[in-house]
């Protein structure tokens, strides 16, 4: 059996945020279609306030801070009871899904062998 040593990640890079948009590549064919809508409009209906270049700027700004937030599967506090219940933490916080529901074996409750 062997051992991990690492430390945990960050959930950002820099503690920031990537501020230029994610590739047209890689950006589903709903997204690109309003992404094109978006910016035709802008072509045809500019206008001397700058109203729109702002709500365009806010909604960028909206969008980006939606990708920004990490969500994790299973709650602190699950963790937290997982750590209490005798799973190691380095366990819980790799892989809380794989020990949600069982309980840790003691070390007297195995069957001791002879050499």
């Amino acid at each position: 059996m062997g051992c991990v040593c690492g430390r945990p990640s960050s959930a950002f890079d820099d503690g920031q945020c990537r501020t230029t948009p994610p590739p047209a590549a890689k950006l589903s064919a709903a997204v690109r279609r309003e992404e094109e809508a978006r910016k035709q409009q802008q072509q045809h209906a500019r206008t001397g306030s700058g109203r729109e270049e702002a709500l365009e700027r806010r909604r960028a700004m909206m969008a980006m801070a939606a990708a920004c937030q990490v969500r994790s599967p299973v709650p602190r506090a699950v963790e937290g009871e997982q750590v209490a219940a005798g799973w190691p933490p380095w366990l819980v916080a790799v892989a809380p899904e794989a020990v949600r529901g069982w309980v840790p074996r003691r070390a007297e409750s195995f069957e001791k062998l002879d050499k």
